[in-house]
This record gives C-alpha cells, sequence and structure tokens, in this order.
C-alpha cells in the first residue's frame, strides 16, 4: 500500500509539473502573438516568408536522408547476397507497386498467391 501511496504521488507531481509546463508554453504562444500582431504586413510577410523557406530546407535534407538512406539498404542487402538466395515471387521480374494492406498488419490470407506482398 505504502508503495502505491508513493506511486500516486509521483504520478501527481507529473501531472502537476505538465500542467504547470503546458501553462508557461500558453502564456509564450500569447506573448508571441501579441508580438507578431503589433508588426507591419511587410515585417509579418517576411517572417511567413522565412518560416516557409526554413520549413522548404527541412523537407529536402529528409528527402535527401531517405534517398541516401534507400541507396544504403540497397547496397547493403546487394552485398549480403539478398536478391541471389531469395527466389523470385512474382514472373519476369515483376514488382508490384505497392504492398499489400493486410501484408502490413497480419498478413495476406492469400499468401504466396497475393500480387502486392
Amino acid at each position: 500500500q505504502e508503495q502505491m501511496a508513493q506511486a500516486a504521488q509521483e504520478a501527481a507531481a507529473a501531472a502537476a509539473a505538465a500542467e504547470r509546463e503546458a501553462a508557461a508554453a500558453q502564456e509564450a504562444a500569447a506573448l508571441q502573438q501579441a508580438a507578431f500582431d503589433q508588426m507591419t504586413p511587410e515585417q509579418q510577410m517576411a517572417i511567413y516568408t522565412a518560416m516557409s523557406a526554413a520549413g522548404q530546407a527541412q523537407l529536402m535534407q529528409q528527402c535527401q536522408f531517405y534517398d541516401q538512406l534507400r541507396a544504403h539498404e540497397a547496397e547493403r542487402l546487394a552485398k549480403g547476397g539478398f536478391f541471389l538466395t531469395q527466389p523470385a515471387r512474382f514472373k519476369d521480374g515483376y514488382r508490384p507497386l505497392r504492398l499489400c494492406k493486410h501484408y502490413t498488419t497480419v498478413g495476406c490470407w492469400r499468401d504466396e498467391e497475393c500480387t502486392y506482398a
């Protein structure tokens, strides 16, 4: 019972800390919005432009990362002989454009005959 009481106290303290943190974040957001509202339209547009450029740069970095990751994984699989040891599931080197929606969760009921697996 003592451990349960201590766990309850810790949970209450964590909840109170999270509530204080959320209130501080809301207050900071309100201050930022007030400062933004006092800016001229040109200043606001400059901020929007900078935010858009930063978002585009971040998206480009993510795309480059995933391209490099995909290339690295393909190279790693090729070096390990994965494509040589695994039999082709489809005729004439056919590859499905998308995965079977059942295959990604519990497995497709069509098993080896599924054309999307």
